[in-house]
């Protein structure tokens, strides 16, 4: 299941995947795992979105450690 097959407000709570890629290698983010926090409308909220948001829709994930970071639906992979 694609994370933009789901209704925002019922991603929080998954524990999910940051898929690789070239921006998310580069930052660090590269297949490690979190549970979304929360989601915005990133042209509303202004948050900063690693990613290209194209439904505008960013998920807050927050990874093992302290680390948290807005991505775009099509860098997350629902593991559960």
């Amino acid at each position: 299941m694609q994370i933009s097959e789901i209704a925002e407000p019922s991603t929080v709570g998954l524990l999910v995947r940051i898929r690789t890629d070239d921006e998310t290698s580069r930052l660090g983010f590269a297949a490690r795992i979190g549970r979304v926090e929360g989601w915005t409308r990133p042209r509303f909220s202004r948050v900063s979105v690693i990613g290209a948001a194209t439904r505008d829709v960013a998920l807050l994930v927050r990874l093992s450690g302290l680390d948290a970071a807005w991505f775009s639906e099509d860098l997350i992979e629902i593991i559960h």
